[in-house]
């Protein structure tokens, strides 16, 4: 199951239990305030569960026409020229140091 998926069938599963539980309440009760809390409750949960359902969905693919973006990564470009440098420096200063138990 994708979290796509999930999230929408969790969304679905707490929007029906609060909206259920909500107009039960407000057949039986009234205007009382815990009935409008689980009926606002549901509105929210399901405009989250939306939001998140849009958040969730696949990215376009890439053509890779672009310079960049979301492809491009660390393994594209060389490494800088300082880099061989502090790499052997920081190697040195981690083996040198004193480990302290934490």
């Amino acid at each position: 199951m994708s979290p796509r998926t999930a999230i929408t069938a969790i969304g679905g599963v707490a929007v029906a239990a609060e909206l259920g539980l909500g107009s039960l309440g407000f057949a039986s009760l009234g205007l009382e305030r815990i009935v409008l809390f689980l009926l606002v409750s549901a509105a929210a949960t399901a405009v989250m569960t939306l939001a998140m359902r849009r958040l969730l969905r696949p990215l376009p693919e890439d053509d890779g026409a672009g310079e960049g973006g979301m492809g491009s990564g660390p393994d594209d470009d060389p490494p800088p020229p300082w880099w061989p440098a502090f790499e052997a420096e920081f190697r040195r200063y981690a083996r040198d140091s004193q480990r302290t138990p934490v």
